[in-house]
């Protein structure tokens, strides 16, 4: 049984082949993340060209791509790493740009972090797992005293806690890497490290300039963003609660609140929810999560995020498909404990700005009131199944189309089963055999079943749901 909740499965050395792709789809993935963040430009084209080409079998996976963002991360380390000990000095230093760090100091890579820290700043890196203190800046140094040590490798990231990192959300590379996800097709963007919702503007500037119709994601991980949360969804299409910088950021004791916050507030306003970081962390190398692991998989889908994404566990694990196996039974474990849905409630206090928004939370309203089995969607773009999907509702939802780029998009959607029809009217009355030819995708309806029917009056015109119908299949 397919879980409701979507899983997003980023792609990396443990998956780059067409055998590991596929094996990720198979076991229940909808949607692919190719990272710019890791990777050689040839590496991440590689990953997109491989996705492309499998997509002719599975035309419904959607892309994510995710851009790098001003990540601030230490340089490389002759051996490859050091081993750091509590009460030791350690250098973080941007003018070592062409040496290797040692046990005394290393490069790092954000030029002017040395102006924006002052004595007694805590940074944390590699996740939190390694504490320093600052104890002065000069120029291009941050000199600092170890607070809790460890093993510190190449790359690794770097956080200030309580925030406050000046840089732009959207560098040069970033713009380049948009054009780059635009080409090759990719659904959906991700904004690392939004502070604000200009940035955000920035990112939709850039892909109107393009022509393109790719849906944004901001991540949620700075302190910053908080404070204009409201404005920052307003203007995506969804976010990712980015709960590894986030958590650092803001303190551990603080981020299961927000995260149920975070969701809660980006479905009040219709928007998508991913849950992101360490949501199966073990699975990287174990081939069963812990419990606790468990619990938040299953929280995340209680609390009604749309999607759980896993990153080091399918881009590097060692069992890649097992780990997405996994999520997904987690994921129907706990939708059957979702919150009890009232459709007598249902935004009766709202008005609606769209045709496709009146149909949708209509269908929602009949189907939870007669003996509906399944609402089914014949759309252009996926507006009015996009609608349907932001209620919690048991109702199976399936959108068809025979718009490939809305079939995509539709993958991010809770509980939306997309499906590609060839040749598909908007009238299932004009179209023959059209019913049948779903039936054969599904074996959830039978003959007596009724369902709810969307379309609209006029075939294939984007935006045109007008119409709603109860049928009952032949």
């Amino acid at each position: 049984m397919k879980s409701k909740t979507k899983i997003i499965a980023t792609l990396g050395p443990a998956t780059a082949s067409v055998k590991g792709i596929k094996e990720l789809i198979d076991a229940g993935a909808d949607v692919l993340r190719i990272n710019f963040s890791h990777g050689t430009d040839a590496f991440i084209q590689q990953l997109f060209d491989t996705v492309n080409e499998l997509r002719i079998d599975y035309p419904y996976i959607a892309i994510l791509a995710d851009l790098e963002g001003p990540k601030i991360r230490v340089g490389e380390f002759e051996g490859g790493s050091t081993n750091l000990v509590e009460g030791q000095t350690f250098t973080l230093d941007t003018g070592l740009e062409n040496s290797l760090g040692n046990n005394s100091s290393v490069y790092l890579d954000y030029k002017t972090y040395a102006g924006e820290l002052a004595p007694g700043d805590i940074l944390l890196l590699d996740d939190g797992n390694i504490k320093l203190e600052v104890d002065s800046t000069l120029t291009t140094r941050v000199h600092c005293k170890v607070i809790d040590g460890g093993i510190l490798s190449n790359r690794k990231g770097i956080n200030k806690k309580g925030g406050g990192l000046s840089a732009d959300a959207i560098g040069p590379k970033d713009l380049i890497n948009i054009v780059v996800a635009h080409e090759n097709h990719a659904d959906y963007i991700a904004v690392s490290f939004v502070k604000s919702h200009k940035d955000v503007r920035l990112v939709r500037e850039k892909l109107n300039e393009l022509k393109s119709n790719i849906r944004v994601i901001s991540k949620i991980e700075r302190v910053e963003a908080l404070s204009g949360i409201e404005q920052i969804i307003e203007i995506s299409d969804g976010i990712m609660i980015a709960r590894g910088d986030l958590g650092i950021e803001i303190g551990y004791e603080k981020l299961t609140g927000l995260q149920k916050q975070l969701i809660k507030l980006a479905r009040s306003k219709h928007k998508i929810a991913i849950t992101a970081t360490q949501m199966m962390e073990s699975m990287i190398h174990n081939k069963s999560p812990t419990r606790a692991e468990v619990s938040d998989v299953a929280n995340a889908v209680m609390d009604g995020t749309d999607a759980v994404m896993l990153s080091a566990e399918t881009a590097i694990g060692s069992h890649p498909k097992t780990v997405v196996s996994i999520v997904g039974e987690l994921c129907v474990g706990a939708e059957e404990y979702d919150q009890i849905f009232d459709p007598s409630n249902i935004r009766l206090n709202e008005r609606f700005d769209s045709t496709e928004e009146s149909i949708a939370m209509a269908s929602i309203y009949i189907a939870s009131h007669i003996d509906i089995r399944a609402i089914l969607s014949l759309t252009q773009t996926g507006e009015t199944v996009h609608w349907m999907s932001r209620q919690l509702s048991k109702i199976p939802i399936y959108g068809l189309t025979n718009n490939i780029a809305a079939l995509r998009r539709m993958s991010l959607f809770r509980g939306v089963t997309p499906l590609f029809l060839d040749g598909l009217n908007a009238d299932f009355n004009k179209t023959e055999n059209q019913l049948d030819k779903f039936l054969s995708r599904t074996s959830t309806l039978k003959s007596g079943d009724l369902v709810v029917l969307t379309c609209g009056d006029i075939s294939d015109q984007a935006g045109g749901t007008n119409q709603l119908k109860i049928v009952t299949i032949p």
